[in-house]
């Protein structure tokens, strides 16, 4: 459990809108994997919940790849909601924004299903609960979140970043209503000119509050300095994410 200040999130997601996708690289990996096991499953859904949907990254493979009924799309940050109904104008498709650990979604899912979202949580446990609640007997709950690990460049260096439970510690959680199918972290390093530009990344990215702009010349030539002689590589500097996946089964009562 952590402490999350939903607004910022929802302001800093805002402002990268329209540069997102194209700098959100390694988000793009996890919505193929996420897809893949999806595809495990082959089978159609009735209900499907997508928290967290963003600028639509994951719903678009959602509406291409999968068979449904209904596809509710929930996302903090409402002011994605005029470019998601432009790219998915369908009567099939529904939005229903606020924060997901708040709102109520009702009931009858088939499948509840998250990419790169509920990393910032404040409370995962209950979010498992409420998503029992939500889900049939023998529904789907398929998501990823990150590792403790997850962009351990900057944890390192400027110690700072969210708090990320194990393995195990996701097991616990999941264990007594889910039937846990997939459980497994991943790596995806990323390959940078510079330090400044792993910053502007995770700006881009709304992952960060971290404005370079503001720093002084000689604290980002120290980080830049810092950054190099940990984390070069011949690619370039290294970020690296570090996805979680979880893909469980609504136990039968």
């Amino acid at each position: 459990m952590q402490l999350v200040d939903k607004q910022q999130v929802a302001i800093r997601f805002s402002q990268a809108k329209s540069e997102y996708d194209n700098n959100a690289i390694a988000q793009q990996c996890i919505v193929q994997k996420l897809m893949a096991l999806l595809a495990i499953q082959g089978k159609a859904f009735g209900k499907i919940l997508e928290i967290g949907c963003g600028t639509g990254m994951l719903s678009e493979q959602l509406v291409s790849q999968c068979s449904f009924e209904r596809l509710v799309l929930n996302d903090l940050c409402r002011d994605y909601e005029p470019a998601l109904r432009q790219k998915l104008p369908y009567s099939s498709v529904h939005y229903h924004f606020g924060d997901a650990e708040r709102e109520n979604f009702g009931m009858g899912y088939d499948l509840v299903i998250s990419a790169s979202s509920v990393q910032w949580f404040e409370n995962e446990a209950n979010f498992l609960k409420k998503t029992v609640n939500m889900l049939n007997d023998d529904g789907i709950l398929l998501f990823n979140t990150f590792s403790p690990k997850n962009l351990y460049e900057i944890k390192c260096l400027l110690k700072t970043g969210l708090t990320y439970p194990t393995e195990d510690e996701w097991y616990k959680l999941l264990a007594d209503k889910f039937e846990v199918l997939v459980l497994t972290t991943d790596k995806i390093p990323l390959y940078f000119d510079s330090a400044l530009s792993v910053l502007i990344h995770l700006n881009k990215t709304g992952v960060s509050i971290i404005d370079p702009s503001k720093w002084s010349d000689k604290r980002l030539t120290q980080f830049e300095q810092r950054y190099r002689t940990r984390f070069q590589q011949n690619l370039g500097v290294t970020l690296t994410y570090t996805p979680l996946y979880v893909m469980a089964r609504k136990k039968r009562k």
